[in-house]
């Protein structure tokens, strides 16, 4: 029987704050889609619904182009417009990252708990794509994982994502063991 310590953390609100930027993105989209653009609430639920049905989960509410909403009763022009809209607004959160943060000394106490022999295992329930942007966003791809910080980190696959075009050049680290994709080398879990 191994004597190995092992310490297993959840990341989403528990190593970085992850629900305010969600919360500022999707009240933002929602307060101009309704507000700006004069479009019923209930029309803009239906369809971050389907958005979350096909993807499974409501994180890609961020796709306007799949907004039945927007486009209904508008030309092509205006429909163009209001997708630019809500895509600057949105991406002026994410990028600048007003809300979300690391908890303070993140980073110093898993140093400490991996000095003292303890392995670092991370899981999430995002799915492997959205969690290997916020690895990364807090500096922890590519130098922690396997060589650094944690020994694992593990992240569902509860949605396809083929469809959707990100900036993302770290997925040679997962390998699929469906339905939990490991980011952390080449080997299955």
């Amino acid at each position: 029987m191994s004597s190995d310590k092992i310490l297993i953390t959840d990341l989403d609100n528990t190593l970085w704050n992850w629900f305010n930027d969600f919360h500022e993105k999707w009240y933002y989209v929602l307060n101009t889609i309704v507000f700006d653009f004069h479009i019923n609430k209930e029309d803009f639920y239906l369809d971050v619904h389907k958005i979350e049905k096909d993807y499974g989960t409501i994180e890609f509410f961020f796709l306007f182009e799949r907004y039945d909403c927007l486009k209904e009763g508008v030309s092509k022009e205006e429909w163009k417009r209001r997708t630019k809209i809500l895509l600057e607004g949105y991406n002026e959160i994410d990028i600048h990252n007003y809300y979300s943060n690391l908890y303070e000394d993140v980073y110093e106490v898993l140093e400490e708990v991996k000095r003292r022999g303890i392995k670092i295992i991370g899981v999430t329930n995002a799915n492997y794509r959205l969690a290997c942007l916020r690895l990364r966003k807090y500096g922890f791809i590519p130098n922690t994982i396997g060589r650094g910080l944690f020994t694992d980190i593990f992240a569902s696959d509860n949605c396809y994502l083929g469809d959707i075009d990100f900036d993302y050049k770290y997925e040679r680290f997962f390998q699929k063991n469906n339905p939990i994709y490991r980011l952390q080398g080449f080997h299955k879990p």
